[in-house]
Order: structure tokens, then C-alpha cells, then sequence
């Protein structure tokens, strides 16, 4: 969400607008529904917050306010993450919920409420948005008068991890850790059904058209990049800006035993890999989520493949830049596990398990 360019004697203006039509719409109780400073009452502070909340989610136009154009990008609900009395829910960016008995979503900011709504338009639940924050938003149900548990919108963990690492706990597409969610491409940010070469947006066709993160012209249009941007980091795409996938280096520290212990084992009836700090005792489960290579899924419950952000360079193995560094683990007899840090082909379908960016 963003407005640009307004000043302390535009603010006023806008507040008193926006007191102006809450008052008119909603009656003088409603003049608090807009109070994001927590201090009882609508200020200039909160008038920002507020005219970035006018437009429905997804959207993005220009408003015109007091006769000058503001650009409005309202992300404020989109794949958000929310647990409803244990249960967790995610607002999807095209408006939907996987909310129980729920199809749709309004958030309707003026008014400081959100409605999820069935297939017919009619609502399953009407909540109250109470406060909105940087990575929180706090809900208050209408029926109960009771506050939802939605503070945060993806939990991680710390390992004790000597980079101070903090791993998300389930994948992206995921709503729990045992679900495997999303597979994709390397550098690729949406999941697909066909995982080739052809389907590969980040080449034209072949291995050896690489259109980015190659340094070598052998393999295609060199940049000498090695470590996906933001825009083509699928963890800060569909996370956010505080989220992005792995390094190798990362994973070269859960590949480490003096740093964590390793099992395998079932979280909820599914097999996986059980990663556990050997300094505060802390731990995250890895399912085995198999891997997709064109249009089939093969390996679940027996193979974890999940992507580090990191291209191959390592030419002695015949494949720089043409693969991609993953995380791999496979149950083999009396469930030992096998777990290294390998290289595949990019056009791969593997899961993601984000971590939590590191502040410098």
C-alpha cells in the first residue's frame, strides 16, 4: 500500500473529507473504525493508512482526492494468513477464502469491516478490523464481541542457527506443516502443470537459452547473476517483502550436526524430514514432498525436494547455471535418512519452505 506526496496541509483536507463522508454513511460511532493509532480518535496520523484502504483488494487505480491524483496499491488483505479459533485461513489475492463454508471476501475499509461471504453473496462471518500493522491485522468478531487470533500472518521458528535464520513453519501454498502446497520452477513464481524446458519462462525453449541468472554464453544470454532477485523469488512474491527462499548456505546449515539433529518421522499421518536445533530444542517439519518433472508428480512421502534461491555454479560437474541448488532427503532402510545439498535442472517442479529475511 502506498500513497505518495501528501503533506501535513493535504492531510487535514483528506481527514476532513473522510470525517465528512464517515459521518454521513455511518453516524458518529463509526468515526472510530478508521483509529489505526490506537488513540481514540481519527487524526492526521491515521488518514494514511485510511485513503490507502478505499479500494477493493487486487486493485490498483488512481483516486482523485481534493483535485490531485494518488496511486493506491491495496494489498491489505491479499494472501493473508489468519487463524480463526484454531482453524487457519488464507485471503487469496483474487479475492477468495478458504475460510470454512466461505467463498469470497470484501474488505471494506471506510467502513472498517470484512465480510466473507458463501457463493450466493450472503455472509458466513462479518469481522471487524480493529488495527492494521505492518505484518499484522487484528480482527474483532461482530456476533461474539470476541478478538480473532490473527496477529500474525506466517509463524517461523529460530533454530539457534549461527546466521540467525528464521525458517517459516509450512510451504508455500500451504496452511500447515505437513502439507506439501506449491510446486515451481526455479525462479519461477506461480505453480503450473507442465514442468519442461518449453513451459521454463526463464529460457526460450532449451537448456542452453538461459535468459537470466547465467554466466556463461554457452548456456545462454549472460548476466553473470546467481541469486534470484526479488521479482523472481517466488517466497517474496507470495509472502512479501519480509520473506524470500533459502540459500545454499542456509541449507548448508541444516545440513550441519553441530547445529541440528535429524529424523525421520510423521507429522499428521505424513512422512518427512523433522529438523531440530541442538541449542534450544526447536524444530520444523520438512514433508516429503516428492518433485514434478513435466506433468508428473512423483516421490511424495518418500523423496523432499525443496529449492534454495541459489543457481549451480560449480562447473566441475558439467551443469553450472543450467541447475539450481536444492534441499534433498529420502527415507531408506529401517528409516535412516539420506539428507544433502544437491543440484537439479531448473525447469523442475519443487516445493518452497521460506525463511525469514535477515535484516543487515
Amino acid at each position: 500500500m502506498s500513497i505518495n506526496k501528501i503533506d501535513e496541509a493535504m492531510k487535514k483536507t483528506i481527514l476532513s473529507m473522510l470525517l465528512l463522508i464517515v459521518a454521513t454513511t455511518m453516524g458518529a460511532q463509526s468515526l472510530l473504525l478508521g483509529d489505526t493509532t490506537q488513540d481514540g480518535k481519527l487524526s492526521i496520523d491515521d488518514v494514511t493508512k485510511t485513503v490507502n484502504m478505499v479500494l477493493a483488494p487486487g486493485t490498483q487505480t488512481t483516486i482523485d482526492l481534493t483535485g490531485m491524483a494518488y496511486q493506491v496499491d491495496n494489498t491489505v488483505m491479499m494472501n493473508k494468513h489468519f487463524s480463526f479459533n484454531g482453524i487457519v485461513v488464507k485471503f487469496n489475492a483474487d479475492g477468495t477464502t478458504d475460510y470454512p463454508d466461505g467463498y469470497k471476501y470484501e474488505f471494506r475499509p471506510l467502513q472498517g469491516t470484512l465480510l466473507v461471504l458463501d457463493r450466493e453473496g450472503q455472509p458466513v462471518k462479518t469481522l471487524h478490523v480493529v488495527r492494521i500493522g505492518e505484518e499484522d491485522i487484528l480482527l474483532q468478531d461482530y456476533t461474539t464481541g470476541q478478538y480473532v487470533n490473527c496477529i500474525s500472518n506466517y509463524e517461523y521458528v529460530d533454530l539457534g542457527l549461527p546466521s540467525g535464520t528464521l525458517w517459516a513453519t509450512f510451504n508455500i501454498g500451504a496452511t500447515s506443516p505437513e502439507q506439501c502446497g506449491d510446486y515451481f520452477a526455479w525462479g519461477e513464481t506461480a505453480p503450473k502443470s507442465d514442468y519442461s524446458w518449453s513451459t521454463y519462462v526463464l529460457c526460450n525453449g532449451t537448456s542452453t537459452t538461459l535468459t537470466k541468472y547465467c554466466g556463461n554464453s554457452r548456456y545462454g544470454t549472460y548476466d553473470g547473476k546467481t541469486t534470484l532477485e526479488p521479482e523472481d523469488d517466488a517466497a517474496t512474491v507470495n509472502w512479501g517483502s519480509k520473506w524470500c527462499m533459502p540459500t545454499k548456505e542456509q541449507f548448508d546449515e541444516l545440513n550441519n550436526l553441530t547445529n541440528v539433529s535429524r529424523e525421520w518421522t510423521q507429522e499428521n499421518g505424513v512422512y518427512g524430514c523433522r529438523i531440530t536445533s541442538v541449542t534450544n530444542g526447536n524444530s520444523i517439519f520438512l514433508p516429503a514432498t516428492g518433485y514434478y518433472e513435466d506433468m508428473s508428480l512423483s516421490g511424495v512421502g518418500t523423496y523432499g525436494r525443496y529449492w534454495s534461491k541459489t543457481v549451480n555454479t560449480n562447473t566441475y560437474n558439467q551443469t553450472p547455471y543450467v541447475t539450481a541448488y536444492q534441499l534433498s532427503f529420502v527415507q531408506q532402510t529401517n528409516n535412516n535418512l539420506n539428507f544433502s545439498i544437491q543440484y537439479n535442472n531448473r525447469y523442475s517442479g519443487r516445493t518452497i519452505r521460506p525463511v525469514r529475511r535477515i535484516e543487515n
